[in-house]
């Protein structure tokens, strides 16, 4: 049994919002020797349009190493598969700094996964376990603690958004 997936007719970047056709997708290389090349992204592998494929359809880097990460070709940041096939929500959260902007996305990514499939018979997933790894930690720390009795400093429980570091790119 096989199932068919339907790309979009236009991908939309969840970083920079740009509107483009799957097929001008960029690949992500593999081959350690293209790491820092990219001419926007500075410390990232290098980003390419294939020309070569496996028989698995996965491109092939200039090196001939296989890839299958893919890249907004306006931004070069990696873009989810699952973003060329479903059509995206974009929800924005504002706040002044310190506002408890990524307590309420925690608390509310808890309970979408909780009530949709109870409430509205559909689910609230991932599009890729890798891009909300920061997010599920959060959730984690504030429902499923081991140490819920204790009384715990809010800092320890939810990290302070930082504006650069560890789950940013440099883009040019």
């Amino acid at each position: 049994m096989s199932i068919v997936q339907t790309l979009l007719s236009r991908v939309t970047c969840p970083q920079c919002w740009h509107k483009y056709l799957p097929e001008d997708s960029l690949w992500i290389s593999t081959h350690v020797d293209l790491f820092g090349i990219d001419s926007r992204v500075p410390k990232a592998q290098l980003r390419f349009l294939p020309s070569h494929f496996t028989p698995q359809a996965e491109a092939i880097d200039p090196k001939n190493f296989p890839c299958n990460r893919l890249a907004c070709p306006n931004c070069h940041l990696e873009v989810p598969r699952p973003m060329m096939e479903l059509a995206p929500f974009f929800l924005s959260i504002i706040g002044s700094p310190g506002s408890g902007k990524s307590y309420f996305l925690a608390a509310m990514a808890r309970q979408l996964r909780r009530m949709l499939p109870i409430k509205f018979s559909t689910a609230f997933g991932d599009a890729d376990a890798t891009f909300n790894m920061r997010l599920k930690k959060y959730e984690q720390s504030l429902f499923s603690n081991p140490h819920a009795d204790e009384i715990q400093e809010l800092q320890k429980l939810v990290e302070k958004t930082q504006s650069e570091g560890d789950g940013y790119a440099d883009v040019k």
